[in-house]
C-alpha cells in the first residue's frame, strides 16, 4: 500500500469549505455547476488527485513493503484512504471510522470529512477489480454498499453491476424442510422484493437510523447505514449526495421475515435527485419517503410521482391532522405511517414490510436492475468495451450448461468416469486389499496394466470446444481481459 507524503500547509486552501458545511446546522445542496470542482478539491484533500487517472490496483493495495507491514494511523486527511483500505482489506468493522488523532500541534486544522464521502472517493480511484474487492469486503462487514455511484458531476451515475458480482449469499429459506441445508447463490442473480428509502426535504428522522433497526430485527446489531450518531458520521457530505446504498436481509433459523429482501437509501433530497428516485420507482416494491411536513410544495410534487406498479408510504415523526390524511387519500398508491418513538416507527415500519412479503410482491435481480438503469440512460460499469468482449467469450463457453452433472459427464471425460476408474485402480495398487490368492507381483502387473489401458482411453479422448475456446481466450487475451474472464 502506498503511504502518501504529508504537506503541513498544503491542505490550508481546501479546509474552508469542510470546515464551513461542517458547522452548518443545515443540509446545504451542491448545485451541479460545482460537484466537479467538488470532486477535484476532495481527491486533491484526500492525496488522490493522481489516482483520478492511473487508478488503483488490487496489487498496489495487497503489495508487501515497509509502509504496509505496520499500522497506518490516521494523523492526517490523506492518511484516511489507506486506514480505510487497510482496515476494509482485514475486515475491521470499524473501518469507515474516519476521525482523526488529535495533533500536538494546536495550529493544525483538522478537516472533517464523511465516510460516504471516502468510500466514494475509493471507488472512483480504484479499477474494476479493486472496486469488487472493496465492495465485497464490505458486504463481510456487513457494511451497505453502493448501488447508485455519484460520478462527479451530480448529473450522471454508475450503476455497479461488475463491483457486486463477487458477492455470494447464504440464507435459510422457511419454505426449505428442516433438515435441508442453508441456500447459496450469486447476489447479483437472487431476484427479491426492494424497499426504498427516500427522503423529501429536511427531515428530523434519520433515515440510516431507521434502517439499520429495521435490518437488525431479531438478530445481532450492525451499522448497515452510517448514521449521525456514529463517529464523523454528522460531517456535511459532499462527493456522497445523490448515491444510493443498497443493503439485504437474509433469513436464518430462528428469523421471523419468511424471505430475503433488499433495501436502499438515497443520500439527498429527491426533489433534486430525481433520477435516482425515477430509478428506484420502477424497480422497488415500495418506496418509503421521509419528511417533517406534508406542504402544498410537496403534495404538488408527490402527486406528479404517482404510480400504479409502487406503493409511497409517507414517514413522518408526529401524528398529522385530519385534513393532511384527506390530502393523502387523493393520491393513488399513497399512505402514511408514523410512530410515537423511533421503536414505534420501526414496528410499523416492520409491519408493513411482513404484510408485503406476505401479498408475493414484485422480485427483481440485480442484473435485471441494471437493464432498467440502461433504459434512464444511468451508465453500468459492465458496459465497457473489454468486460464486454469477455462476457462474450465466457456466454459460448457456458451457454450450454443445463446440468452441470451431465454437463461434466458429455464434456469434461477426463474428470469424469475414466479419472474416477483411474483414481480407484491407483489405490488398489497401494493397498492391494483385493489381491486374493493372487501373487502379488502379477497382482501389481494387472492393475499396471489397467491403468495403462485407462491412460490410452483418455489420450485417444478428443478435447472438447469449450475447453479450446477457454485455452484460447486464457492464452491470447491481454491482463485485463484474463482477469476478466476468470
Amino acid at each position: 500500500m502506498h503511504q502518501v507524503s504529508k504537506e503541513p500547509y498544503g491542505e490550508f486552501l481546501f479546509t474552508l469549505r469542510f470546515l464551513c458545511s461542517f458547522y452548518s446546522p443545515q443540509r446545504l445542496s451542491v448545485k451541479p455547476q460545482h460537484r466537479k470542482e467538488t470532486l477535484e478539491d476532495t481527491m486533491k484533500l484526500l492525496g488522490l488527485e493522481k489516482y483520478t487517472t492511473s487508478k488503483l490496483t488490487v496489487s498496489d493495495i495487497l503489495e508487501i513493503g515497509p509502509a504496509t507491514v505496520k499500522e497506518i494511523r490516521c494523523k492526517t486527511v490523506k492518511d484516511i484512504p489507506w486506514v480505510f483500505l487497510q482496515n476494509i482489506m482485514a475486515l475491521n468493522p470499524s473501518a469507515r471510522n474516519t476521525s482523526l488523532e488529535e495533533s500536538e500541534n494546536q495550529d493544525t486544522v483538522q478537516v472533517p470529512i464523511h465516510a460516504l464521502d471516502v468510500v466514494c472517493a475509493i471507488l472512483h480511484c480504484s479499477d474494476s477489480f479493486l472496486q469488487q474487492d472493496v465492495m465485497t469486503k464490505m458486504s463481510k462487514c456487513q457494511f451497505a454498499v453502493p448501488l447508485l455511484l455519484p460520478v462527479g458531476d451530480g448529473k450522471t451515475f454508475t450503476f455497479l453491476l461488475w463491483a457486486l458480482r463477487d458477492i455470494v449469499k447464504q440464507w435459510k429459506p422457511q419454505a426449505l424442510p428442516e433438515d435441508r441445508d442453508f441456500r447459496e447463490d450469486n447476489l447479483v442473480d437472487i431476484s427479491l422484493p426492494v424497499f426504498s428509502f427516500v427522503r423529501l426535504g429536511d427531515c428530523s428522522l434519520s433515515k440510516s437510523k431507521v434502517l439499520n433497526g429495521v435490518l437488525n430485527h431479531g438478530q445481532t446489531h450492525y451499522d448497515f447505514f452510517v448514521n449521525q450518531e456514529m463517529e464523523c458520521g454528522n460531517v456535511q457530505k459532499t462527493l456522497s449526495r445523490g448515491l444510493v446504498e443498497i443493503s439485504w436481509f437474509f433469513p436464518g433459523a430462528s428469523n421471523s421475515f419468511p424471505e430475503p429482501f433488499a433495501v436502499t437509501n438515497l443520500h439527498g433530497d429527491i426533489a433534486n435527485n430525481m433520477k435516482q428516485f425515477n430509478f428506484l420507482t420502477r424497480v422497488s416494491s415500495a418506496v418509503f419517503i421521509f419528511l417533517n411536513d406534508l406542504t402544498d410544495e410537496n403534495f404538488t410534487f408527490l402527486s406528479e410521482c404517482q404510480s400504479r406498479d409502487v406503493t409511497f408510504y409517507l414517514i413522518t415523526k408526529k401524528q398529522v391532522d385530519n385534513h393532511i390524511e384527506d390530502m393523502i387519500k387523493q393520491l393513488q398508491n399513497f399512505s402514511i405511517t408514523n410512530g410515537r418513538n423511533m421503536a414505534a416507527l420501526i414496528r410499523n415500519l416492520l409491519k408493513n414490510i411482513a404484510t408485503f412479503l406476505k401479498n408475493r410482491p414484485h422480485r427483481i435481480s440485480l442484473l435485471d436492475m441494471s437493464s432498467t438503469a440502461s433504459d434512464l440512460d444511468i451508465e453500468v460499469d459492465e458496459c465497457n468495451v473489454t468486460c464486454q468482449y469477455t462476457k462474450g467469450h465466457a456466454l459460448s463457453i457456458t451457454r450450454e450448461i443445463k446440468d452441470i452433472v451431465e454437463y461434466k459427464n458429455k464434456t469434461l471425460k477426463l474428470q469424469g468416469k475414466l479419472w474416477k476408474e483411474l483414481s480407484k485402480t491407483e489405490k488398489e495398487m497401494c493397498r492391494m486389499k483385493e489381491q486374493g490368492r493372487m501373487k502379488s507381483l502379477e497382482y501389481k502387473e494387472k492393475l499396471a496394466k489397467q491403468c495403462m489401458e485407462i491412460q490410452e482411453k483418455q489420450y485417444h479422448s478428443e478435447v472438447p470446444s469449450d475447453v479450446h475456446k477457454f485455452i484460447n481466450v486464457i492464452t491470447k487475451s491481454s491482463v485485463v481481459e484474463r482477469r476478466y474472464s476468470i
